[in-house]
């Protein structure tokens, strides 16, 4: 799970109900969102793609994203994001 870096989440308990975006069809991600849901109870929005979904979360349209690392990393990669996204 990522939030922007000048949010206050420290936790996933600190996103009780607030939106989580994702990308369907990832690796993992039914079991993500079992876990994300033990702990919280947010409104999951479901993103097309991986630029989208960054870009929500950039421009405050979800809180969290759930994103594989390697993912994460390679859209900052390959777009220069310099705004990291750091894991929950």
């Amino acid at each position: 799970v990522y939030v922007k870096n000048d949010s206050d989440y420290q936790s996933l308990s600190d996103l009780t109900s607030d939106k989580f975006g994702y990308v369907p069809n990832q690796s993992g991600m039914d079991k993500a969102l079992e876990e994300v849901e033990k702990n919280a109870k947010p409104t999951i929005i479901q993103v097309e793609n991986i630029s989208l979904l960054v870009d929500d979360l950039l421009n405050d349209e979800c809180d969290a994203i759930i994103l594989e690392k390697a993912e994460a990393e390679l859209h900052q990669e390959m777009n220069g994001t310099s705004e990291k996204i750091p894991k929950c």
